[in-house]
């Protein structure tokens, strides 16, 4: 995920403009019109831990879940994410497809 790293972004700006690229604009140019995360799309997707969206590119997330058509693609992955202690738990998704 060094997206922000190797791009030269350091500002949180620049790394939301980093994420977009990886997520939305990403979506675009590859013509996956049912992108995001709405009802009726299909449901695949990354979640990183990170405390916001611009530590999501900035560095290697510490963890990570993948969501394929809306199941979590091993039980380690979910319970990376629940097992933090609550009120401290952060997660960014990125990537959902259609």
């Amino acid at each position: 995920m060094l997206i922000g790293y190797r791009s030269g972004f350091y500002t949180d700006d620049e790394l939301r403009v980093a994420l977009h690229m990886a997520t939305d604009a990403g979506a675009a140019v590859l013509g996956h019109d049912a992108y995001g995360l709405k009802a009726g799309h299909d449901a695949s997707f990354v979640i990183v831990k990170a405390p916001n969206a611009p530590a999501a590119v900035a560095a290697v997330p510490s963890e990570r879940a993948i969501v394929r058509s809306g199941k979590f693609r091993d039980d380690a992955s979910r319970l990376q994410f629940e097992s933090g202690k609550a009120g401290q738990q952060h997660g960014v998704a990125i990537g959902a497809t259609a």
